[in-house]
């Protein structure tokens, strides 16, 4: 069994390439934390997908590969409307594998953030609350279905041009670290939005708290607060700018404890509408 440490990237496949002898890239996109992201057109059905393809020499061994299948058809599974589909796994004679997603026509979080602090803005009250809370119907009908993001940050939420938040990566996020392609830049970013218990020992239980403690991170970034790796965000640091009331459900929801943060990504959401409708932000 081979090392943790990542390996350079494949090339990236050139406009034309078929992929499972129906899949033909169309261009790459900047949305591959592990592999290459790729927009294509089904010939079979003339619809435009996202397509995450695996090199094999990302995958340590067939335990790897059966893996990273299990978690695809699972992530299968969820449909819904705060939710990128995931529709298949394949794989190419080579033995590089390619997972089939829904087409999102917009951006990640993670460049609207990175756009908006260039330009010295950050986001509305109002709308940090709307990405939180349709990533916390993501997170809800996920873990009504027993399935765990694991690894929940600003690259997995994506934002249609439409303005429709959509939560991505359900298939792979829970297995990346163990995982070879992942860069050691990418591994110190997503530290910063993995809860305490998930950065521990090996074969920690996680529960739907971990996924409200990355979401939690997410918001704390929305309302202008700066995630640092390995280290819990303390909400007093986003000041008077932000409300006392917003503060105090941050720092629950971001409690070192699991067993003290929201059971739900429900209750999370619950907690955060409760305080804005206080504030006039939102209508009951």
């Amino acid at each position: 069994m081979s090392s943790y440490s990542s390996v350079p990237p494949s090339p990236e496949l050139a406009a034309g390439t078929k992929i499972g002898g129906r899949f033909v890239v169309e261009s790459a996109l900047p949305l591959g934390s592990f592999g290459r992201v790729y927009a294509v057109t089904d010939e079979r059905t003339g619809k435009r997908a996202a397509m995450r393809l695996v090199p094999v020499a990302l995958v340590r061994d067939k335990e790897d590969a059966e893996r990273v299948r299990a978690e695809v058809k699972a992530a299968a599974s969820l449909v819904h409307r705060n939710v990128v589909g995931t529709y298949g796994i394949g794989q190419e004679p080579n033995g590089d594998l390619f997972v089939t997603m829904e087409w999102v026509d917009g951006q990640h979080l993670r460049a609207l953030l990175e756009r908006r602090a260039s330009a010295g803005k950050r986001f509305s009250l109002r709308g940090a609350f709307n990405v939180a809370a349709h990533a916390c119907h993501a997170l809800t009908h996920a873990h009504e279905k027993k399935l765990l993001h694991g690894s929940l940050s600003p690259y997995h939420i994506l934002v249609s041009r439409t303005g429709r938040v959509k939560v991505a990566g359900f298939a792979l996020s829970r297995i990346l670290p163990t995982l070879r392609g992942l860069s050691a830049e990418m591994r110190t970013y997503l530290l910063s939005y993995l809860p305490p218990e998930a950065r521990g020992a090996r074969g920690v239980k996680l529960t739907p708290r971990a996924d409200v403690f990355s979401l939690a991170v997410v918001l704390f970034e929305l309302l202008g607060g700066k995630p640092r790796p390995g280290i819990v965000p303390n909400p007093a640091a986003l000041g008077e700018q932000v409300p006392a009331g917003v503060r105090a459900v941050l720092e629950r929801a971001l409690n070192h404890d699991p067993a003290l943060r929201f059971a739900s990504a429900q209750e999370f959401e619950d907690a955060l509408s409760a305080e804005l409708q206080k504030l006039g932000e939102i209508q009951p």
